[in-house]
C-alpha cells in the first residue's frame, strides 16, 4: 500500500483536506501562509519525492496543554504540516479498505 501513498492526486487531496482544517504550526513554526508562499506544488513535489526515496521521517509533534472545562489540561499533539499531510494520505488510502469491512451496527467501537 505503501506504493499508493505517494500518488499525486492522493497528495493533492491530503493537502486540500489539511489545509481545510487549518491548525497551528509543528515543532519547525511552518505555516500555511509560509507553504502557499514557498509554493505548494513545489512542496508536494519535495514529499512525494520523500515518500519514493523512502527517506520521508516522521517530525517529533509540539506539546501543548489546553485548559479542561472543569478545571485541569489536557495535552494536545500538534504534528508539522508535512506530517499532518502524510498521516492524511494514508489515511485516505486505509479508511475505505477497513471502512468495508465494519459492521453497519458498529457505532463509536
Amino acid at each position: 500500500m505503501y506504493d499508493k501513498l505517494h500518488r499525486w492526486d492522493v497528495l493533492t487531496e491530503a493537502l486540500r483536506q489539511s489545509k481545510q482544517k487549518k491548525g497551528a504550526a509543528g515543532v519547525d513554526g511552518q505555516t500555511f501562509e509560509q507553504l502557499e508562499a514557498y509554493g505548494e506544488e513545489r512542496w508536494l513535489e519535495e514529499v512525494q519525492r520523500e515518500l519514493q526515496g523512502k527517506t520521508y521521517r516522521p517530525q517529533p509533534v509540539r506539546r501543548v496543554l489546553i485548559p479542561k472545562p472543569g478545571g485541569g489540561e489536557r495535552p494536545l499533539g500538534i504534528p508539522t504540516l508535512k506530517d499532518r499531510v502524510v498521516q492524511t494520505a494514508a489515511k485516505l488510502i486505509l479508511e475505505p479498505i477497513f471502512e468495508a469491512d465494519l459492521s453497519e451496527a458498529a457505532y463509536g467501537y
